[in-house]
């Protein structure tokens, strides 16, 4: 169904190898890497710690239980800490904790010695440490692991290259950035990031994962999907490309400044025409109406916001926001979540939120395609309140 290939400007990539219909599994990989990712978990199933956790018999750190089924995932960092006697104590389970950090670098480094299959696709993944080393603070932070792995683990073979490569391998290529866990894949690492991607991912990473198609893949075609929520700013979502991933997107969406005719993340100007690159693209006025800042503070207050405040500030953003914007999309879509849970849709059933929904399906199927998680989700709330 798909093959790797080569991009210059990507370096490996994947593309189908035929046409590929909407709603198909495209791909399942196995994770050579289940790892924390900043926060206490088993080492073992890296479900979130807690209270009831007990220390690993071998080495003293948390675990689910001992007869954990991921317990051959916490087995070389086991015996390191083991070795060395290498403990920490946390006082709260439910915070960021520096370690578990470092411990996702540690287990990548100790493939070195340990696995040499899983090790030559570490090996074959990209670092970008020529970008992430521009940043003073990553070199003191690779430097201090490097240091700590010698010192107090006695590893005493670990370069300080190892330990770069291990970082931007994390840093490049782990799947899970944000929760409480990451992955690495051997297959999945080689998908290019799209803000209109063709795959979406099924469920949440875990030790397996699954890609369908969401709209239809031509052979020859790119495989992608999202690195960062699509339903987002455009300036945020590249911002977050560029600080995490080291990457300016160049996808199809981007390169469009009407976000395929949607003007998804651009402001309309009072003369009707849209303001692209500060620019309203029909009369010339220079400069959007509301800051960037303002819009990312009124899209917080959306996602939690009750009913009885959405429809206070309701006039507000459909004064300032056509449509198919991302703020009246998001404004609709925690509408509609609201109505099917409160089930109150007939005391709200009226004609322009029925147009908002119309609207807001459009707009997502153009965003991210009609087989797209955002789109199937919101059409099945749509129908079951008002058809």
């Amino acid at each position: 169904m798909f093959k790797e290939s080569t991009c210059d400007a990507k370096g490996r990539i994947l593309v189908a190898t035929q046409d590929i219909q909407p709603n198909t599994i495209v791909l399942q990989d196995q994770a050579i890497l289940g790892l924390p990712d900043g926060y206490p978990v088993c080492l073992g199933c890296l479900e979130p710690a807690t209270e009831k956790f007990i220390p690993c018999q071998s080495c003293g750190w948390l675990l689910c239980d001992n007869t954990c089924p991921y317990i051959e995932n916490h087995q070389l960092e086991c015996e390191v800490f083991t070795k060395s006697k290498f403990k920490i104590k946390l006082e709260d389970l439910t915070k960021r904790h520096m370690i578990y950090s470092i411990v996702p670098v540690l287990k990548i480094v100790l493939l070195k010695e340990n696995c040499e299959k899983k090790q030559s696709v570490i090996e074959s993944l990209m670092d970008h440490w020529e970008d992430l080393q521009e940043n003073p603070q990553t070199i003191m932070l690779v430097k201090y692991m490097a240091a700590m792995f010698r010192k107090q683990l006695g590893l005493s073979w670990v370069s300080d290259q190892d330990v770069q490569h291990a970082f931007g391998v994390l840093k490049t290529n782990g799947l899970g950035h944000g929760g409480r866990s990451c992955f690495v894949y051997p297959t999945v690492c080689l998908l290019s990031h799209s803000c209109s991607a063709n795959l979406d991912i099924v469920g949440s990473p875990n030790f397996q994962v699954t890609f369908r198609s969401k709209k239809l893949i031509k052979a020859g075609e790119e495989l992608t999907w999202s690195y960062a929520n699509i339903l987002d700013l455009k300036p945020v979502i590249r911002n977050q490309l560029r600080t995490v991933w080291n990457f300016e997107c160049t996808c199809e969406r981007c390169l469009d400044p009407t976000e395929f005719g949607t003007n998804f993340t651009t402001q309309q100007c009072d003369c009707g025409g849209y303001f692209h690159e500060e620019t309203c693209d029909k009369c010339l006025k220079h400069g959007g109406r509301i800051p960037l800042s303002e819009q990312s503070e009124l899209l917080q207050l959306i996602n939690r916001a009750p009913l009885t405040t959405l429809q206070k500030i309701e006039s507000t953003i459909l004064a300032n926001y056509h449509y198919s914007h991302l703020v009246t999309c998001r404004y609709v879509m925690r509408m509609l979540d609201l109505l099917v849970e409160l089930e109150e849709a007939n005391n709200y059933k009226n004609k322009q939120l029925v147009t908002q929904g119309e609207t807001l399906l459009k707009t997502l199927e153009k965003i991210d395609g009609r087989y797209g998680r955002p789109y199937l989700k919101y059409e099945k709330i749509f129908n079951l309140l008002f058809n």
